[in-house]
């Protein structure tokens, strides 16, 4: 059985490791959804061979993330298909595997039904 000093003296700990986890998870899901609604309504997309260019180098996705200085989370919805990242971002990938941007990032239109 534990001694309750033991657990009163990393409840905090504790709950502070759940709130950063609950931060994340949510931040994660907005970035999701802020995604699904571009492509909603407008259409357009980023594609990405982030995987591809990541897999070659064997490098695992927390890896990439840290020299790139993102989580593990953001590259992870991005090679799913679930993020669109910044420019700064998509730069920073694209000069670490020493490539163009437009070797891993790839534009695709959408339609035009909400231009004027």
């Amino acid at each position: 059985m534990l001694d309750q000093s033991i657990l009163s003296k990393y409840k905090g700990v504790a709950l502070f490791c759940i709130s950063l986890l609950y931060f994340y998870t949510n931040k994660v899901y907005n970035l999701i959804q802020e995604v699904m609604v571009m492509k909603k309504d407008f259409g357009d997309s980023i594609t990405n061979k982030v995987y591809e260019y990541r897999v070659l180098a064997r490098m695992s996705q927390q890896e990439l993330a840290e020299k790139v200085g993102v989580s593990k989370q953001t590259i992870f919805v991005m090679e799913k298909g679930n993020y669109i990242p910044t420019m700064l971002l998509a730069f920073r990938i694209a000069q670490f595997f020493n490539v163009d941007v437009n070797d891993i990032f790839t534009y695709v239109k959408g339609s035009d039904q909400n231009a004027n």
